[in-house]
């Protein structure tokens, strides 16, 4: 059964990867996700998701993430800065009887602020008093 659950979230996420938002109406546990992808395809419509480790323990699922994708569209009032971003996403899921029921994720808004320039990147101070 677990071995079904796994493939059960890299079917999702093969879809995502393809633009082909369909597979969340599948599942009663993404409408948030459904949500918050359709705002990073929006504002990333390149975007690309690569799945690069998933581990399961019984019905739940967590899956580690890798996305890339160019910053052309509008997010969350953030105008378009044209920048190539590269972040990661975790999630967690409750796969049951081949449904995902319940998800929960985060994603590296930290990175994308910073790669397209919204937060300042600061290093160490370098006053030396």
């Amino acid at each position: 059964m677990a071995d079904e659950n796994v493939a059960v979230m890299r079917h999702v996420f093969e879809h995502l990867d393809s633009s082909d938002p369909s597979v969340l109406n599948e599942h009663p546990g993404l409408a948030d996700l459904k949500k918050n992808f359709l705002a990073l395809k929006t504002a990333f419509p390149d975007l690309r998701l690569t799945v690069e480790k998933q581990l399961e323990q019984g019905e739940w699922v967590a899956t580690y993430i890798l996305l890339q994708g160019t910053h052309t569209g509008e997010i969350f009032g953030i105008a378009p800065t044209h920048k190539t971003v590269q972040f990661q996403g975790l999630s967690i899921a409750r796969v049951e009887n081949g449904s995902i029921t319940q998800y929960n994720s985060e994603i590296g808004w930290k990175d994308i602020l910073l790669q397209t320039g919204v937060l300042p990147v600061t290093g160490p101070s370098t006053n030396q008093g």
